[in-house]
């Protein structure tokens, strides 16, 4: 719907840039002594520079989430603190159909008690809780799927990566997620990525954990978008300038040259309905990161650090 006079989003003249995020094919990522070709980050392996005990674990099955990408987050869409520099995101399970655990969900839903519970399962959840990320930021998608975004210093950015942690086996926990051991290309079912005109990436049969796709972010040319928050309607655009993709004010300007980029800023591309997030956003196609939004795209504001997705 339509957003109302009194709403409409204005544009922010501070932010002058948007980047497309590309990708490097796939190679072993290294646990010490990263090269230049990771300063931008990169998408599936292991996340740097955090404790095994601040790795975030699944509210709903007790387990690890998935780390999906670490991105070097370029200036100005630093949103949270000049020291925070990048932006791990982690994912629940979205491929294995898991079952609910009641007992995990009670554990997160009451409050965390003083003392630690005797339960070797218990004990780990609420270690975890214990040593919670000073600048996570919990999130939930329309299907009550859960993410967690982590944003790092350059010092955690630049530090060793953390082992996948290992729950102590427990009558409580159900069997660990297959991504602990699977393949990529088994896990992600022959999971490609896709760059603007170039040939799709086929992960090697044996990728894993240790296995990660450098990204480095390229200045955007052109994009009439950048600084100004994505609406759908022409009528919701008036006070920022924002021009809709496939609106008719778009007619001429040739924006459909943007579909199926991954990148901070600039055009928005939802598949469906835009969400209505600020200027400073990072868009997303399932393969920057392994993720099942049914053919459709994500979005993440990074300001107010909401996620959205739409299945095409």
């Amino acid at each position: 719907m339509p957003s109302s006079p009194d709403t409409l989003p204005s544009a922010d003249p501070t932010l002058t840039c948007a980047y497309d995020l590309l990708r490097h094919p796939q190679r072993l990522l290294p646990a010490a002594q990263r090269g230049a070709e990771w300063a931008g980050g990169w998408c599936l392996g292991l996340p740097p520079g955090i404790r095994s005990s601040q790795w975030p674990l699944s509210e709903t099955f007790g387990h690890p989430l998935r780390h999906a990408f670490t991105l070097h987050i370029p200036p100005q869409y630093r949103t949270q603190g000049e020291r925070r520099v990048a932006l791990s995101l982690f994912v629940d399970d979205q491929f294995e159909e898991l079952t609910a655990n009641e007992a995990v969900e009670a554990f997160f839903a009451a409050a965390l008690p003083e003392a630690a519970p005797q339960d070797p399962a218990l004990h780990m959840l609420w270690r975890h809780a214990k040593d919670r990320h000073p600048a996570r930021f919990d999130m939930r998608d329309i299907l009550g799927t859960q993410y967690a975004g982590l944003w790092l210093t350059q010092a955690e950015f630049d530090g060793p990566l953390c082992p996948a942690p290992r729950l102590p086996s427990s009558a409580l926990l159900g069997p660990e997620p297959t991504w602990y051991t699977q393949p990529y290309p088994v896990y992600f079912h022959d999971l490609r990525i896709r760059e603007p005109d170039a040939p799709p990436l086929a992960l090697l049969p044996g990728a894993g954990l240790e296995t990660a796709l450098p990204i480095h972010a390229q200045l955007r040319e052109g994009d009439p978008n950048v600084g100004k928050p994505p609406r759908e309607w022409d009528d919701e655009c008036v006070e920022s300038g924002y021009v809709p993709a496939f609106g008719e004010s778009a007619q001429g300007l040739d924006l459909e040259r943007f579909f199926g980029r991954n990148h901070l800023g600039g055009t928005m591309m939802p598949v469906q309905g835009y969400p209505e997030f600020g200027p400073r956003f990072l868009e997303f196609e399932e393969d920057f990161g392994g993720f099942n939004f049914g053919c459709g795209t994500g979005q993440v504001d990074l300001a107010s650090m909401q996620l959205d997705w739409a299945c095409g």
